[in-house]
């Protein structure tokens, strides 16, 4: 890609992009369109396959994350609850957040029992219906990112309760590995219809392997019962074309190069569980790190912030950022100005 200069034009609006779907429950928040010198999409491409970007890709803005309600998971989490995928009940919490597992009654008492689970019928969900919603509300002028909200540990959480998830993983790994085989085979059945009826660039699998301290497992364990599943499903989505990112919170990066070795894409990681330039530092190069911020509510603490995470993840070389802004009002267009730095940042990159 040929290197364009900035120019203040770029920050001129084209109106408000539009979005379908909910996250958790809530609706996305709305972001305008600016006058970039190409299009998000060809930006983002450039970014993912490692090559030169205009300006760092914007995963509030320049992607839309598609959680298409045919899913039973997406309703299940939102903030009334329900019944998701397997037939686990979620409940709404009093504490304003989306919906949770009931807790005390896990669907699986033991690991075993998994082969008398009712698999979901992928194919029965109305994904026509929805694809068709979604194309007419975004079109195709960004990045599409199909959502899978749990997926091998998260959805073994979902299924025993923490307790019997992380101890089955000790006491009977075979029958885990059983279970985590034939869960491959769902992915890779959902991955289709996303493929199929969204035409999706990035496929997004949630599953947390660590808290804010430690890891809940060890390396061992990932690169036994996680790396041949996870193998698998990156192989399937590239073999489609689609580019594969992990969700995983917490302070997991002594299990980032089993990531790596799994083939996988991007990791979309929990900044303020771990040391952001230590992270840049180790795994830059290797894998592709997404990171999100909460904007200070404090106007000048806000700029020098965001300066300083988009100047730490610009020397990742593959870097996706976002920052969520909570403040109705500032004395700066908060849009505007992540965007602008964001562009000079990959133009520093470049010179």
């Amino acid at each position: 890609m040929a290197k364009i200069n900035f120019d203040e034009k770029e920050l001129q609006g084209q109106g408000m992009y539009a979005f379908e779907g909910t996250w958790y429950g809530a609706p996305y928040g709305p972001i305008e369109q600016l006058s970039p010198p190409i299009s998000p999409v060809e930006n983002f491409k450039s970014c993912l396959a490692g090559e030169a970007y205009e300006w760092m890709p914007d995963c509030s803005c320049d992607l839309v994350d598609i959680t298409p309600h045919c899913i039973p998971d997406v309703d299940a989490s939102d903030y009334e609850g329900g019944i998701d995928t397997f037939g686990v009940k979620w409940v709404a919490l009093e504490n304003g957040l989306p919906a949770m597992v009931e807790p005390g009654k896990p669907v699986l008492k033991d690991i075993s029992d998994w082969k008398n689970l009712a698999w979901p019928d992928v194919a029965s969900w109305d994904w026509e219906a929805c694809g068709k919603r979604y194309q007419e509300k975004i079109g195709d002028g960004r990045i599409k990112r199909g959502i899978m909200l749990s997926s091998y540990f998260e959805r073994l959480i979902s299924l025993m309760d923490f307790e019997g998830a992380a101890m089955a993983l000790v006491e009977d790994p075979e029958e885990v590995e059983e279970f985590f085989d034939k869960l491959t085979d769902y992915h890779l059945e959902v991955v289709n219809h996303y493929k199929k009826y969204f035409d999706v660039d990035v496929i997004m699998a949630h599953d947390d392997w660590a808290a804010q301290r430690s890891p809940f497992f060890s390396i061992n364990t990932v690169r036994t019962l996680l790396v041949p599943q996870y193998k698998r499903f990156v192989q399937h989505c590239h073999d489609l074309g689609i580019y594969f990112t992990l969700h995983s919170c917490g302070n997991g990066k002594i299990l980032a190069p089993t990531m790596i070795e799994a083939g996988v894409d991007f990791w979309q990681l929990q900044e303020n569980a771990m040391d952001l330039e230590e992270v840049v530092s180790l795994y830059g190069d290797t894998i592709g790190l997404e990171s999100y911020f909460e904007v200070p509510a404090d106007d000048t603490e806000a700029k020098a912030f965001i300066i300083n995470k988009i100047q730490i993840m610009s020397k990742a070389k593959k870097p996706m950022i976002s920052f969520f802004d909570l403040q109705e009002s500032r004395s700066f267009d908060v849009r505007r100005f992540v965007y602008e730095q964001q562009r000079k940042a990959a133009l520093a990159k470049t010179n």
